[in-house]
């Protein structure tokens, strides 16, 4: 066994890699740090690790985005299982703007507006957390980990399986990673529970929610004093997905979605019927 993770949790923002990663890390021969991490091969902690665990995991967000991530880590740990999740991605950007909005962290409440601009804030060099469109591109993401690490080693959970069947999902991925799902202890937190994770996502977009990490690069002083109003006087206010945007973006990623599903030999047919929720419906179970 080679240094760094026996395998990584990944996915976009509000695809659920994080809920995953929670129901991972009550596992007994797991451990896991059920924060987001900043990089998969970031030095490793200098806590000890949970005694008697088996497998060392990883939650590391927007792998899929970085061009040489699949194979820096394939050099580290060619035998790291990987586990990606994703998200139909209209609803993804649309619930990945609402909680930027919701954070202080955008200067619009217009989902269509932050979409058009998208050129003009990556050519200013705002965060990738503000490129709506940018964060619903898995295809090349997926290629590349498809390549270094191949099918037996790469995992794919849907976000809808994660908000139809948790449990089932619990199981698939316990068994990927050659453990027995029924060695987690029942408690009043399990078995996992899509619903369960919405108060993550009500607890951290809260009125007085402290600003993360990850705001914009370079942000100019108006768009500070702007996420401080928002974050203050606007959190009650929702964006509002119109569906001729929703129709238009489902459009533009139709080829995309019918290119993953011939990479990976999965049916994508949820993500074509989908309907992105209107009004700021969107499921907090992505996070």
């Amino acid at each position: 066994m080679g240094a760094g993770p026996d395998f990584i949790v990944t996915g976009p923002a509000m695809a659920g890699s994080r809920l995953l990663s929670s129901w991972l890390a009550a596992h007994p021969r797991i451990s896991l740090p059920v924060e987001t991490g900043p990089c998969a091969l970031a030095p490793p902690s200098a806590e000890a690790p949970a005694a008697g665990f088996r497998m060392l995991g990883e939650n590391s967000r927007e792998l899929l985005q970085t061009p040489e991530a699949a194979s820096a880590i394939a050099a580290v740990r060619p035998d790291c299982r990987i586990v990606l999740v994703l998200r139909e991605p209209v609803a993804r950007a649309f619930a990945h703007f609402r909680h930027q909005f919701h954070m202080g962290l955008e200067t619009t409440h217009d989902f269509a507006a932050a979409l058009a601009q998208e050129e003009l804030r990556r050519a200013k060099g705002w965060s990738p957390l503000h490129l709506y469109r940018a964060g619903s591109t898995y295809l090349d993401g997926v290629r590349r980990f498809r390549l270094n690490f191949g099918p037996d080693r790469l995992l794919v959970i849907l976000h809808e399986e994660i908000e139809t069947s948790p449990a089932a999902t619990f199981e698939k991925l316990c068994f990927f990673l050659g453990l027995w799902p029924d060695e987690v202890a029942a408690n009043d937190a399990w078995p996992p529970s899509a619903a369960g994770s919405a108060g993550v996502a009500v607890g951290a977009v809260c009125k007085g929610a402290p600003e993360p990490a990850c705001a914009p690069v370079a942000q100019p002083l108006h768009q500070r004093a702007w996420a401080r109003f928002a974050r203050t006087v606007l959190p009650a206010r929702e964006p509002d997905l119109c569906p001729g945007v929703a129709a238009a973006l489902a459009r533009s990623f139709a080829p995309q979605v019918d290119a993953i599903e011939a990479e990976l030999g999965l049916s994508l047919d949820p993500w074509r019927t989908a309907q992105p929720a209107v009004g700021g419906a969107a499921s907090a179970a992505g996070v």
